[in-house]
């Protein structure tokens, strides 16, 4: 079932992965010139972390719908250490072209305050718990780093744009400001009761929050190329620290074993995790059938019930009437209850006398001749029962006269002490 998580996951993957990739890019370009650090290594092992993390949870909740709690906080805290790898890198990045960063930390360091003071009040209202307040602190903290990773673009934009550089700016600004969308409705759901067709809404809403932010990341990133294609990336590089020869070889051998690894992780731990959701998946669906065949099992012992009910009703309060005079109630409970093959009178001798409806009435059959069921018994074993016994019985399968299974409910008819027969309800096992 697709829910609030499931679609912030989609969106999840383009908007966290992109901007970090593209870092990566720009890293690694900036690395040829450089005598400092870019970057590059943060930026990639942040990408390859984010991208590993929401790839895995999407993967869970199409397979088996939600998460567990263990594996969210984990996840989200591998991906806050991501981000912070990023900020670090982009401090780099940013120095490397003298962009000057230091009016910036206050607003940084605030904003982190304030997006764990929002969920610290819920938990103090006892909105939600403990574990709900550091996941959302968490995430919150990785939207914010995500925020000043856009905010280290659109002031990249300003510095090197010849033209359109204060609309590239702010889109940037723009753009980190409405990613906030994500972490506002996480908080709001964590707390309210959304109804299903207002869930789809905020799904819409967070789906439309994540094309914003990619059409303005997009269209900065679309004037950096093309500054950087037409400038060349060497003229990004502060001349202070610009060299011939830089470290993009060596971040190059340092990213490649990186991702050998990486990968060779990702598929081991997706084939065990494959497996263990196969299991579950298998688990729940057997028990789902065991569920039911209960359910089954309870309603077929209803049904026999009433009807075992009403036989022995008739067998009690009609004992003194004739066979004949039986009918009437034979089929008056035919026709209101239902679900009868045939309701018969038996004689003390195991014969069949008379019965409702009269097609379905096999007269003169001796139970004798009755089939054996698997235990071996006859229909006329079970009439010794339920005679002996003065209690209903109800049969096991036995292979009816019209070829097909059926069980039977006997009543036995007692006059004081005189045993007069039997009530024989006649039922197909397909009903």
């Amino acid at each position: 079932m697709m829910n609030l998580d499931w679609f912030c996951s989609i969106s999840d993957i383009v908007f966290w992965v992109l901007p970090l990739l593209f870092l990566s890019w720009l890293g690694y370009s900036l690395a040829k010139h450089s005598r400092r650090p870019t970057g590059v290594v943060q930026f990639f092992l942040a990408t390859l972390l984010v991208f590993v993390w929401n790839l895995l949870k999407t993967y869970h909740l199409l397979v088996s719908g939600s998460l567990p709690l263990g594996k969210v906080l984990l996840g989200e805290s591998l991906q806050l250490l991501a981000m912070l790898l990023a900020v670090a890198g982009s401090k780099n990045l940013l120095k490397v072209q003298e962009i000057k960063i230091k009016k910036l930390i206050p607003i940084f360091l605030g904003g982190l305050l304030f997006i764990w003071i929002i969920p610290g009040c819920l938990f103090s209202l006892d909105k939600i718990s403990l574990t709900k307040f550091y996941e959302l602190g968490v995430y919150n903290t990785s939207v914010l780093c995500l925020a000043w990773l856009y905010v280290t673009l659109g002031l990249m934009a300003k510095k090197h744009f010849q033209t359109r550089a204060n609309l590239a700016y702010k889109a940037t600004i723009g753009a980190a400001a409405v990613i906030f969308v994500h972490p506002f409705l996480r908080m709001l759901t964590s707390f309210l009761t959304i109804p299903s067709g207002r869930l789809y809404l905020l799904g819409a809403i967070c789906i439309s929050a994540t094309t914003i932010c990619v059409l303005l990341f997009a269209f900065v990133i679309w004037f950096l190329i093309r500054e950087i294609s037409q400038r060349g990336s060497k003229n990004f590089v502060s001349k202070e620290f610009l060299i011939q020869k830089g470290r993009a070889k060596k971040a190059f051998y340092f990213i490649a074993l990186t991702s050998i690894m990486l990968l060779t992780f990702v598929v081991f731990w997706g084939d065990k995790s494959g497996r263990a959701i196969r299991e579950t998946v298998t688990q729940q669906f057997n028990e789902q059938q065991l569920m039911l065949a209960k359910q089954a099992a309870s309603g077929i012992e209803e049904f026999i019930n009433k009807r075992r009910d009403a036989l022995m009703v008739i067998a009690r309060s009609h004992s003194t009437e004739s066979p004949g005079e039986l009918v009437r109630y034979f089929q008056l409970l035919y026709t209101t209850m239902g679900g009868f093959l045939a309701i018969e009178w038996v004689s003390p001798d195991g014969i069949v006398g008379v019965g409702y409806p009269a097609k379905d009435t096999p007269t003169g059959f001796d139970c004798r001749r009755s089939r054996r069921s698997n235990s071996g018994k006859s229909l006329y074993d079970f009439l010794l029962d339920a005679k002996l016994t003065r209690k209903s019985v109800v049969t096991e399968l036995i292979w009816l006269l019209e070829d097909q299974w059926g069980l039977f409910v006997l009543a036995p008819i007692y006059d004081e002490d005189e045993f007069k027969g039997i009530l024989l309800g006649v039922f197909y096992a397909s009903d």
